[in-house]
């Protein structure tokens, strides 16, 4: 029965570490799409939206991988950080969608995307703060 146990928690730990490795690779490719988007459209690429949102957008370069870097270094803080990150992302991509850029839901692939991610980090994240202990 102990094996049984040592087993299930082995599972769990890789479990979490996939999790955690998920994260950081979103995060990182998240920061890398928008330090893409500054090197072909410069500084604050984002011109056709208000320039509080071009900020923001912009900003996410840097926020990203911070969030990444947290999710190893402190993974609840990083966790809760992304939590937010992906949450206001979402939603202020899905206001400059309907109000600026006006593509169709389906056919805006870089807000698909990026609500797959959130979903799959909303619907994952709390499993991983309710079970992280210390990997």
């Amino acid at each position: 029965m102990g094996s049984v146990t040592l087993f299930t928690d082995l599972g769990l730990m890789r479990f979490l570490k996939l999790l955690q490795w998920s994260y950081i690779i979103c995060f990182f490719t998240g920061g890398f799409i928008h330090c893409v988007d500054i090197y072909n459209g410069g500084f604050l690429p984002y011109r056709s939206l208000p320039f509080w949102l071009n900020v923001y957008l912009t900003s996410l370069s840097i926020i990203d991988i911070t969030a990444a870097l947290l999710v190893i270094i402190r993974p609840k803080i990083g966790i809760w950080m992304i939590i937010v990150i992906i949450t206001s992302d979402i939603a202020l991509d899905i206001y400059a969608n309907q109000v600026f850029w006006r593509i169709p839901f389906l056919e805006n692939y870089r807000l698909l995307l990026l609500c797959i991610v959130g979903l799959y980090i909303l619907i994952t994240a709390p499993l991983f703060l309710k079970k992280y202990k210390k990997l």
